[in-house]
């Protein structure tokens, strides 16, 4: 398959093409990942301690080179940004980086829906969420608990952490998050290939309801 070129766009869109073209676009990027991966599952957690995702996918040098490539280009505004599209393999890491650094810079960011998609079509629901937190090295990212409940309550997501902690497409993102949005909670979604037309409406009708697009720098909407 050749190989697609990748470029982040700010959208204006409904909430049902957002969640079509992020589907679209998780499916179609199929690089390996480049990633530091424990090789064994963690621990259970000791009574009393909330669990969280454990740090997995995430590459100190590949993550600095975003960084250093990201801080070499110039912030590009992003006034009523509502969404980016992104790759989530680190080869390209600065496509990644680059857009959250703008996002950042632009609007006030209180909450992120990440979606990615199930490479392994793991689990027992065509969507999957988790409302625990994550693991990263800039601090605890904290999951969205009433975002996350208010999806599942409809039957088509399915709150599976085991399955949350190892795909890449959402665990691999959430440190970036944390680190170029850090007052955001986030909302991540797991979604499998072959998701009929009609439960990406239903997706879209239920993130609509959780969306909070928050309010550019200057005030505006």
């Amino acid at each position: 398959m050749r190989a697609l070129p990748l470029r982040r766009q700010a959208l204006r869109l409904p909430a049902a093409v957002l969640a079509a073209v992020a589907l679209a676009l998780g499916l179609l990027l199929g690089l390996a990942p480049h990633f530091e991966r424990a090789t064994a599952p963690p621990e259970a957690p000791a009574p009393g301690y909330t669990a969280s995702h454990p740090l997995l996918f995430y590459d100190a040098r590949l993550f600095a080179a975003a960084e250093a490539a990201t801080a070499a280009a110039p912030v590009q505004p992003m006034p009523g940004a509502r969404a980016l599209l992104a790759p989530h393999h680190w080869v390209g890491g600065a496509f990644i980086t680059t857009p959250l650094r703008d996002l950042a810079a632009s609007r006030r960011v209180t909450r992120v829906i990440l979606l990615g998609p199930n490479h392994t079509n793991a689990g027992g629901a065509a969507v999957l969420t988790s409302d625990l937190s994550w693991e990263t090295p800039f601090g605890l990212a904290e999951a969205d608990r009433q975002a996350v409940a208010a999806l599942t309550a409809g039957g088509l997501v399915r709150s599976e952490p085991d399955v949350l902690t190892y795909e890449h497409s959402v665990a691999g993102i959430v440190p970036a998050v944390r680190r170029y949005l850090p007052g955001a909670t986030v909302v991540p979604l797991a979604l499998r290939s072959g998701l009929s037309p009609a439960d990406i409406e239903r997706l879209a009708a239920a993130l609509a309801k959780s969306c909070d697009f928050g309010t550019d720098r200057d005030g505006s909407g």
